[in-house]
Protein backbone atom coordinates (compact mmCIF):
# COMPACT_ATOMS: atom_id res chain seq x y z
CA UNK A 1 0.00 0.00 0.00
CA UNK A 2 2.87 2.37 -0.29
CA UNK A 3 2.29 5.37 -2.23
CA UNK A 4 4.14 6.39 -5.43
CA UNK A 5 5.47 9.91 -5.67
CA UNK A 6 4.86 11.15 -8.91
CA UNK A 7 4.23 14.37 -10.78
CA UNK A 8 0.99 13.66 -12.51
CA UNK A 9 -2.11 16.09 -12.62
CA UNK A 10 -4.58 12.68 -11.34
CA UNK A 11 -2.74 11.85 -8.39
CA UNK A 12 -4.16 13.10 -4.94
CA UNK A 13 -2.26 15.82 -3.53
CA UNK A 14 -0.72 17.11 -0.20
CA UNK A 15 -1.77 21.08 0.39
CA UNK A 16 0.95 22.99 2.03
CA UNK A 17 -1.30 24.37 5.32
CA UNK A 18 0.30 27.82 4.79
CA UNK A 19 -1.30 28.44 1.07
CA UNK A 20 -4.11 28.64 -0.83
CA UNK A 21 -4.81 25.31 -2.32
CA UNK A 22 -1.11 24.52 -3.61
CA UNK A 23 0.16 20.86 -3.17
CA UNK A 24 3.34 20.52 -1.32
CA UNK A 25 3.44 16.54 -2.40
CA UNK A 26 1.58 14.61 -5.02
CA UNK A 27 0.82 10.92 -4.25
CA UNK A 28 -0.25 7.72 -6.50
CA UNK A 29 -2.06 5.52 -4.09
CA UNK A 30 -3.06 2.38 -6.14
CA UNK A 31 -5.39 1.06 -3.30
CA UNK A 32 -6.76 2.17 0.52
CA UNK A 33 -7.14 5.78 1.28
CA UNK A 34 -6.10 8.84 2.51
CA UNK A 35 -7.07 11.04 5.07
CA UNK A 36 -5.75 14.55 6.17
CA UNK A 37 -6.77 16.43 9.26
CA UNK A 38 -5.95 19.66 9.93
CA UNK A 39 -5.94 23.26 11.53
CA UNK A 40 -5.31 24.93 7.50
CA UNK A 41 -9.26 25.69 6.94
CA UNK A 42 -10.74 26.02 10.31
CA UNK A 43 -9.34 27.82 13.26
CA UNK A 44 -9.55 30.89 15.27
CA UNK A 45 -7.22 33.62 15.16
CA UNK A 46 -7.65 36.03 18.03
CA UNK A 47 -4.93 38.05 19.89
CA UNK A 48 -2.27 36.89 17.41
CA UNK A 49 -2.80 33.10 18.63
CA UNK A 50 -4.31 30.37 16.26
CA UNK A 51 -6.47 27.89 17.74
CA UNK A 52 -7.39 25.09 15.44
CA UNK A 53 -10.36 23.19 15.67
CA UNK A 54 -9.77 20.43 16.78
CA UNK A 55 -10.83 19.87 20.42
CA UNK A 56 -8.76 17.88 23.32
CA UNK A 57 -11.27 15.70 24.68
CA UNK A 58 -9.63 16.08 28.45
CA UNK A 59 -9.45 19.81 28.38
CA UNK A 60 -11.42 21.22 25.62
CA UNK A 61 -8.89 23.09 24.31
CA UNK A 62 -6.83 22.90 20.84
CA UNK A 63 -3.65 20.95 21.52
CA UNK A 64 -0.45 23.10 21.98
CA UNK A 65 2.21 21.71 19.57
CA UNK A 66 0.03 19.80 16.98
CA UNK A 67 0.92 19.57 13.26
CA UNK A 68 -0.91 21.94 10.80
CA UNK A 69 -1.51 19.27 8.98
CA UNK A 70 -1.51 15.19 9.30
CA UNK A 71 -2.24 12.84 6.04
CA UNK A 72 -2.65 9.00 6.94
CA UNK A 73 -2.64 6.22 4.10
CA UNK A 74 -4.34 3.31 5.26
CA UNK A 75 -6.77 0.51 4.35
CA UNK A 76 -9.96 2.70 4.44
CA UNK A 77 -10.75 5.85 5.03
CA UNK A 78 -12.15 5.42 8.57
CA UNK A 79 -8.78 4.01 9.49
CA UNK A 80 -6.68 6.70 7.65
CA UNK A 81 -9.30 9.50 9.30
CA UNK A 82 -9.41 8.95 12.68
CA UNK A 83 -5.27 8.14 13.02
CA UNK A 84 -5.18 11.58 10.90
CA UNK A 85 -7.19 13.24 13.65
CA UNK A 86 -5.74 11.25 16.81
CA UNK A 87 -2.08 12.00 15.74
CA UNK A 88 -3.37 15.77 15.98
CA UNK A 89 -4.41 15.28 19.32
CA UNK A 90 -0.67 13.93 20.31
CA UNK A 91 0.88 17.71 19.86
CA UNK A 92 4.05 17.30 19.29
CA UNK A 93 4.68 13.22 19.61
CA UNK A 94 2.25 12.79 16.53
CA UNK A 95 4.87 11.68 14.46
CA UNK A 96 5.94 8.56 17.60
CA UNK A 97 1.54 8.05 17.45
CA UNK A 98 2.08 7.42 14.00
CA UNK A 99 5.02 5.18 13.40
CA UNK A 100 3.38 2.88 16.65
CA UNK A 101 0.61 2.63 13.95
CA UNK A 102 2.91 0.93 11.57
CA UNK A 103 1.32 3.28 8.86
CA UNK A 104 2.50 5.64 6.04
CA UNK A 105 1.64 9.18 6.99
CA UNK A 106 3.19 13.12 6.42
CA UNK A 107 3.23 15.37 8.88
CA UNK A 108 3.55 19.01 7.55
CA UNK A 109 4.62 21.88 10.74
Amino acid sequence: MLPKILTQQDCAGIERPDTERESNLLLDLERGALATSGDSRRYLLRDGVRYGHILHPGTGWPVPGAPRSVTVAASSCTEAGLLSTIALLHGDRAHAFLEDQGVRYWVLQ
